[in-house]
């Protein structure tokens, strides 16, 4: 949001590949992502209300992914969608490091998940293959990674 932010601060962004490096107003960001937040918002509610599920949704919104911990966008999700809305986090399993506890990694932790198809726990017997499962899908995971690692490093 706009009038949350420096409005006089600066920050250097990236150019384009073979372009230079320029200053842009932080004032003038914020105005641009919250533009774009606020049109999400509404076609997000728009498609709600189409398929008659707006007035399904009593508990509020999870947003969740990298853009999810831009300052505010909960509290403008809850503006727009007029109901509540918070971050989302991935929930801990296997042998999943605080590092991947984070929005950011939440997709694709999820896909993961649903590409092995692993069953959601209903009873005490199926949580512990959940659990097998689970470590067995991150171990692999996290090894396709530290080969990542060591082969750029």
């Amino acid at each position: 949001m706009p009038e949350q932010v420096n409005q006089s601060a600066h920050i250097t962004v990236n150019g384009l590949s073979n372009t230079k490096q320029r200053e842009v107003k932080v004032g003038q960001v914020a105005e641009v992502l919250g533009a774009r937040a606020e049109e999400l918002f509404t076609i997000i509610q728009d498609i709600l209300k189409e398929k008659n599920l707006f007035e399904m949704i009593n508990g509020g919104y999870i947003i969740t992914g990298g853009g999810a911990l831009i300052k505010g966008l909960p509290e403008l999700a809850e503006y727009v969608l007029e109901k509540p809305a918070k971050i989302g986090y991935p929930k801990p399993f296997g042998s999943m490091t605080n590092v991947m506890q984070n929005p950011k990694f939440s997709t694709v932790l999820g896909l993961l998940l649903e590409s092995r198809g692993v069953p959601q726990a209903k009873n005490k017997n199926s949580n512990k293959q959940l659990n097998n499962t689970e470590q067995d899908i991150f171990g692999r995971f996290s090894d396709s990674i530290k080969s990542v690692f060591r082969e750029i490093f």
